[in-house]
């Protein structure tokens, strides 16, 4: 993803009350209505109403769009806040109100992978400190999750990507270990068993690939491993599981924005970042962060926000997941897949520690594959799960996220690694195909 430069209020329609012109604001593409019984339950940030949905390309107020070309053709919406123009028109519901004094060129950050990422270990997974965490994927959301997991406190944050660039990236964060699975001559989830003594308690897919999806889970330790989904998965794919992998106690789940209720939480979040508490799992006081990706670059990262340990699969001769075990003697406690890989699922999932073990899923899986796991696989302990926008309720939740990551929470400095005239669009997408950039910053 690509971020358009500042959001200031242009103007409001009538029956806004919380917003007025010059206001600073994010957009967020999973609303908060705050009235629906989805907005008032503390279990969820999905909005009955404005929940995001990519199949629905107008405003959902009235069906309509508020775009159209020169001859009068319309011009579809997209993700509720199409920002890749220089004004656009946003349901109040999807914009979220901050700080006047947080750089807004930064403040983006939170509207998507930063959110989502350091949003799934602190409200999806919980991780707790000490615990060992895989994250499968090192891409902006993957990264957010080492942040996250380094915030928390875990001991061993395990990263894998076959981008051997993300090694020194994660590095920078807080990983701890960093996998590459082309260097490999096992399953990924086998390298991170080895790193973490049986598997991670938290794994986390941000890749969007049910095969990464399922190395995520089965990386994750039977009897409590914990996997949550980060990654989009578009296609029509079953979840590479079968029903019985359920039953070794491993647990799968989701996780939407982070589990941030964007409207009433974000504001928070965003003064934690600013105020400069620390990053994800490090700021959850996580002991050891493994990172795992093939690219060797991320490793030098990811050290700067916390990175404990770095696995390059490349380099292995034996599956990620058992490399993580032997980092973190069995297994991490959070895993956390963010490649949309579902070999690196698999892998991220398997490096959680049986028993506990949660592999969160950040990655999108586009292809229509199923959860790489047996139902069996999740009786050994480890939990799978998924998670959107960081399970950040965006109206309500993103503000506060915007003061704490003012306050220093998150360093979002690192994440902005490109910044580019809007005209350079397609240089920008360029750079994130060749692996060389986390986000670029697009200037109108």
């Amino acid at each position: 993803m690509l971020l358009p430069g500042d959001r200031v209020v242009e103007s409001v329609g009538g029956g806004v009350t919380d917003l007025k012109a010059g206001d600073h604001v994010i957009p967020i593409f999973n609303g908060e209505c705050g009235h629906c019984v989805y907005c008032k339950s503390e279990n969820t940030n999905l909005c009955d109403k404005f929940r995001v949905n990519p199949f629905k390309c107008v405003m959902l107020n009235d069906g309509k769009c508020r775009f159209s070309t020169k001859d009068g053709n319309p011009i579809f919406h997209f993700l509720n806040t199409s920002t890749f123009s220089e004004y656009t028109v946003l349901d109040s519901a999807c914009v979220v109100k901050i700080d006047p004094k947080a750089p807004l060129n930064r403040m983006v950050l939170l509207s998507c992978c930063f959110s989502t990422g350091v949003g799934a270990v602190w409200n999806t997974a919980k991780v707790k400190p000490g615990s060992s965490v895989a994250v499968f994927g090192l891409g902006a959301v993957g990264l957010a999750v080492v942040e996250g997991a380094r915030a928390m406190g875990a001991s061993k944050i395990i990263g894998v990507d076959v981008n051997p660039a993300k090694l020194a990236k994660g590095q920078k964060i807080g990983l701890t270990d960093f996998i590459n699975p082309k260097l490999l001559d096992k399953p990924v989830h086998e390298e991170v068993k080895d790193i973490a003594k049986g598997g991670v308690d938290y794994s986390f897919e941000c890749a969007g690939n049910l095969d990464v999806l399922r190395e995520a889970f089965l990386s994750s330790h039977d009897g409590w491993g914990l996997t949550v989904v980060l990654g989009v998965h578009p296609s029509p794919s079953l979840l590479p599981l079968h029903p019985m992998e359920l039953f070794d106690g491993r647990k799968i789940v989701a996780s939407t924005f982070g589990d941030f209720k964007g409207k009433s939480q974000l504001p928070d979040f965003a003064k934690q970042c600013m105020d400069g508490v620390v990053e994800g799992a490090r700021a959850m006081g996580a002991s050891k962060i493994i990172g795992v990706d093939v690219n060797p670059a991320k490793l030098a990262k990811g050290q700067k926000i916390g990175l404990t340990d770095f696995i390059n699969p490349k380099l292995l001769d034996k599956p990620v997941h058992e490399k993580v075990k032997d980092i973190a003697k069995g297994g991490v406690d959070y895993s956390f897949e963010c490649a949309g890989n579902l070999d690196v699922l698999r892998e991220a999932f398997l490096s959680s520690h049986d028993g506990w073990g949660l592999t969160v899923v950040l990655g999108v899986h586009p292809s229509p594959s199923l959860l790489p796991l047996h139902p069996m696989e999740l009786f050994d302990g480890r939990k799978i799960v998924a998670s959107t926008f960081g399970d950040f309720k965006g109206k309500s939740q993103l503000p506060d996220f915007a003061k704490q990551c003012m306050d220093g929470v998150g360093k979002l400095d690192e994440f902005i690694s490109h910044e580019l005239p809007f005209e350079k669009i397609n240089d920008a997408f360029q750079l994130l195909i060749e692996g060389k950039s986390l986000r670029c910053l697009l200037h109108l």
